[in-house]
This record gives C-alpha cells, sequence and structure tokens, in this order.
C-alpha cells in the first residue's frame, strides 16, 4: 500500500486491471471507463486512520457496510433474487476484526468469495425463514414506528426477553424480542437462521395474556387440555417457570405440579424396580430375631396387623394407572407375576394363634416379580421357603385379587391361617 501511493493513478490501474485478467482469464476485462485512486496515508483526511464505533453506532453498522449492492437494493432488504453490482471489503466491513490489517485482509477474502460465488444473491426470505436486519436500516426505514416489542410490547433490551430484533421477511418488518421470538412454540433457530418468526407475531395478534390480559401471548401450557398463555415474563412471575432452567416446553402451576409428582412417583417406582432386579426384595415388615423391631429375646413385638394395615392404606393409593408416591410404597405397589398353570405344585398350611400375633415369617420376591414362599423366622424349615407361591387362600398370586404385595400383606393381615400353593418342581 505504501508503495502503491508512490506511482501514478495510471500505473496503479494498470495493475489492477492486470490482475483482473489473470483472475478472470477466460474473460475479456475491459479498461474501466473511469476511475479513482486513494491514498490512505497521504490522504489529509484519512492520514492512515481506521474506523471506530462512535456513540450511537452498533455492530450491526458493519453488516450495513458490508452489505453487497444490486441495482435497487442492498442486499440485506432485498426481497427477491437480483445481480448483485457492488461489494464492499475493508476493515470497515468486519465485526469480528475491525481495524486491523488482518481484518482488512479476511474481508477482502469475503468479498471476493461473494463476487466469485454469488454473482446472483437470492432473498434468504422464504415462507419460514426470517432475516435479521440491523437496527439502524429498520429506523431508516420506519422512521415513525415504535421501537417496542410486537409480542410483550416493552421497549429495548430486557432482562428476560432478551435483545430487541428486527426482523423482515420479504416487505415486511417487525421488532421482536429474541427470548420472545425463541419460546414461542412455532419458532425454530438454526445456525444463525430464524423461522416463523413473523408467523408467531401474527398468531400472537390474537392470543391474550392469562396474567396481564394483553394480546402477544405466544406461550402457552404444554398440558393438551389446558388454554392458558402468557408473555415470557408473565409466565414466570406467575408460575414461578424458569426457561434457562426448566426449558421450553411450558406448564402452567397446575400441570407443574402433575409433572413433578408423575417424575417423582416414576424415579420411585424405578429405584425399587432397580432394587428388585440387582438384590432381589426382602420383604421387611417382619424383623428376624436380633434386628431392630426384635427383643432380646427375638420376639418380634411389632403386631402384623400394624404393619399389615399400613399396606392396606398403601394399596387403596394405587391402581393399575398410578404410581407409587414413596420409596416404601413403590416396593409394597411391585407387581406380582402369575405361574404357569403347568407347574407341579403341593400345598402346605402356615398359622397364627390370634389376628393380633406375629406370623413370625417372611416372604421375597424375585427379579422375574415372582412371590417366594414363606420363610420361618425362628429357623425351622419350611416347605414354602425359596419355592414360588402360586396361590395363596386359593387366591392366584398375580390375579386382580392378589396383584402385589400389598395384596399379600392385606390377606395375610385378614387371616389366622394361609393355605399356601407353592411350585415343587422349580426354584426361583
Amino acid at each position: 500500500a505504501a508503495l502503491a501511493e508512490q506511482n501514478s493513478d495510471e500505473e496503479v490501474v494498470k495493475r489492477v486491471v492486470k490482475t483482473l485478467r489473470h483472475i478472470f482469464s477466460s474473460k475479456d476485462v475491459p479498461d474501466p471507463t473511469a476511475f479513482k485512486v486513494t491514498r490512505w496515508g497521504s490522504d489529509p483526511f484519512s492520514r492512515g486512520s481506521y474506523t471506530f464505533l462512535p456513540p450511537g453506532a452498533t455492530d450491526q453498522d458493519y453488516a450495513i457496510l458490508q452489505s453487497p449492492v444490486a441495482g435497487t437494493h442492498l442486499g440485506l432488504t432485498m426481497s427477491s433474487t437480483e445481480t448483485m453490482r457492488l461489494f464492499f471489503a475493508g476493515e470497515h466491513t468486519t465485526s469480528l476484526h475491525p481495524s486491523m490489517a488482518h481484518g482488512a485482509l479476511l474481508s477482502g477474502r469475503r468479498a471476493a468469495m461473494e463476487i466469485l460465488g454469488n454473482i446472483e444473491c437470492t432473498s434468504v426470505n422464504s415462507d419460514t425463514i426470517d432475516t435479521v436486519i440491523p437496527m439502524s436500516i429498520f429506523r431508516s426505514m420506519n422512521p415513525n414506528a415504535t421501537l417496542n416489542c410486537a409480542l410483550c410490547h416493552l421497549p429495548g433490551n430486557q432482562k428476560k426477553q432478551g435483545q430487541l430484533f428486527a426482523f423482515q421477511r420479504n416487505s415486511k418488518q417487525v421488532l421482536v424480542h429474541s427470548k420472545c421470538a425463541e419460546l414461542s412454540p412455532e419458532v425454530q433457530v438454526r445456525n444463525g437462521d430464524w423461522k416463523n418468526v413473523m408467523k408467531a407475531v401474527t398468531r400472537g395478534r390474537s392470543i391474550s395474556c392469562s396474567k396481564c390480559g394483553k394480546p402477544g401471548a405466544n406461550i402457552g401450557c404444554s398440558h393438551t387440555e389446558c388454554i392458558h398463555t402468557y408473555h415470557v415474563a408473565c409466565a414466570e412471575q406467575a408460575t414461578g417457570w424458569n426457561f434457562e432452567r426448566d426449558g421450553k416446553r411450558f406448564l402452567c402451576w397446575t400441570h407443574q405440579d402433575e409433572q413433578t409428582r408423575e417424575a417423582d412417583a416414576k424415579a420411585t417406582w424405578d429405584q425399587a424396580e432397580y432394587i428388585l432386579k440387582s438384590d432381589g426384595l426382602k420383604h421387611n415388615l417382619f424383623s428376624f430375631p436380633g434386628d431392630e423391631g426384635s427383643d432380646k429375646e427375638g420376639t418380634d413385638r411389632r403386631s402384623f396387623a400394624e404393619s399389615a394395615t399400613r399396606g392396606k392404606i398403601a394399596a387403596e393409593k394405587h391402581s393399575e394407572d398410578h404410581r407409587p408416591e414413596s420409596l416404601s410404597d413403590s416396593v409394597l405397589g411391585l407387581p406380582l407375576e402369575t405361574v404357569a398353570e403347568t407347574v407341579e405344585t403341593a400345598s402346605t398350611v402356615i398359622s397364627r394363634s390370634e389376628l393380633n400375633d406375629p406370623w413370625n415369617m417372611s416372604f421375597s420376591v424375585d427379579e422375574r416379580h415372582y412371590l417366594l414362599g414363606f420363610m420361618d423366622k425362628e429357623g425351622k424349615q419350611l416347605p414354602t421357603e425359596g419355592k414360588i407361591v402360586v396361590s395363596i387362600n386359593e387366591v392366584r398370586v398375580g390375579s386382580k385379587e392378589l396383584a402385589n404385595i400389598q395384596m399379600v400383606l392385606d390377606i395375610m393381615r385378614t387371616f389366622t391361617q394361609l393355605k399356601v400353593e407353592f411350585v415343587t418342581n422349580a426354584k426361583s
């Protein structure tokens, strides 16, 4: 650049045309009809100066300065396919490396790629894609417009709603906060492209906020039967939802509670299943001699009636579509499997003296959800020990009347004698 400033205008133009003819060797590059040569270092109005952002300017101004020009439009605001006529390079056209020599170099490469690859520039606007345009262009094209978000109606950048962007599709332009747009269910943001922002704005005009009553409330509760809709800030204030923490799939206060209950219940159910599959389950309502809940002689102080009542109460909480609400309930609610009718079985009777007497028995469940037969807590060998139980008092295990552990407890609570049918030709 310094050497070029020492050459005449004609010599500079000759070098530039020679370079162009080398690059476009298959084309006839004519001599320019007119030219203007600048000398950056010696020009009294530049003297080697470089660009900077004065008060009131933004990095969006770089996008304006680098935008190619067609016959009638800037490339940024074009609404149809047109041939670009003029391309710009220089450190003043790059927002990544402004005011630096390598910024000028990189911008030259960018402009060269635009010339070689985008002689015809097609508008990126389509039925779904919306272009982000510099705010200064929006202001110049809409001098009387209020600078408020088209959805939440608040001005300028906001902490909750984000930066105020200007969007354009074809000839339409709107202002929308980044979060107001992004959190609208139809809007997608991929690789810097915004889709369906205009569609969201159009839909929002007819939807009122459940909190403030103003239109533009595009964020609806994800529950299929819920009609509550909100603006971004209204949704967080009214329901306690946090979009950064909880995600885009919004739920109102009522359905947040429902989701939390379902998630907690599923977690405890899965935990109970894990215990069953990893270690098997030995029912813990009855203490073995010397365990907590027994006296020094090993007699269980806790009556079975008390323990089984707990099981019955838990049983009343459950149905086929209801998940358990705690780990103890989830264990009690584990479903039991029915044994095939082709197996060989035998029966035995176990008993206790009174309804309030402890059974002095224990049972377990294996990972296949088979109920394994009763073990004597005092060490006496029983024929049912370790065997798969088929039925209790002629009620088949796994049937509707004896579907889970809770129901086993209930039937044990009710009787002093139990007729236990068990498998004789197979073990767990």
